[in-house]
């Protein structure tokens, strides 16, 4: 799942202000405390950032990234990415579910939820059946299809996802853990309830 580096590529990187590169812009930026071009971007959006900015778009792009590979691996079981983690979520409660259990595990909405799970029945990875209690509430479980599905599926991601961080260090890969952890802090954290509109400064030709 390499990526071949090409000078396109390259260039894209130098112009996001050298993001995912050791040297150039980030060795600059160490040096000095600021990124080249963070002027004029902060006079064109008053009250920006251009590193905030720089890094949530590399946190969008690096998770398109891995989500792309991982989907990959499902596809050769004719699965989506969605439907795979469902049965996968399905298996790993060791029970019968709900359509809400599982999208509360996945933070889906039950419509979506009921759509993963009819393709998974139609499969026969799964199963439905009535609640012993409530006649009204629909369980789903885990077929031995499925579980068979997963046996094949789950160790192949591993060794996948273990390419994708490859090119880390033990010692790296336990710092970005560390950071991604205290950016999801700060990310779901966040005030989202009044962002102010803000404005831009450019030149209209």
């Amino acid at each position: 799942m390499a990526r071949e580096r090409t000078p396109a590529r390259d260039d894209a990187a130098r112009r996001e202000g050298g993001v995912g590169s050791r040297g150039g812009v980030d060795a600059q930026a160490r040096l000095t405390g600021t990124l080249p071009g963070a002027e004029a971007f902060e006079r064109e959006f008053p009250g920006a950032d251009l590193l905030s900015s720089l890094l949530a778009r590399s946190l969008e792009r690096l998770g398109s990234e891995v989500d792309t590979a991982v989907t990959t691996v499902w596809r050769q079981h004719g699965l989506s990415h969605a439907a795979g983690n469902a049965l996968a979520v399905i298996e790993g409660a060791e029970r019968a579910m709900t359509a809400g259990e599982i999208g509360a595990a996945m933070h889906i909405t039950s419509g979506s939820i009921t759509s993963l799970v009819d393709t998974l029945e139609r499969r026969g990875l799964v199963a439905r059946s009535s609640h012993e209690d409530d006649r009204r509430k629909v369980l789903v479980s885990i077929t031995d299809d499925g579980r068979d599905l997963l046996d094949l599926a789950l160790p192949a991601i591993q060794q996948l996802v273990r390419r994708l961080m490859g090119g880390l260090s033990q010692a790296e890969r336990l710092q970005l853990r560390d950071l991604l952890l205290r950016a999801h802090e700060s990310i779901t954290s966040a005030d989202l309830a009044d962002v102010p509109p803000g404005r831009r400064n450019h030149h209209r030709p």
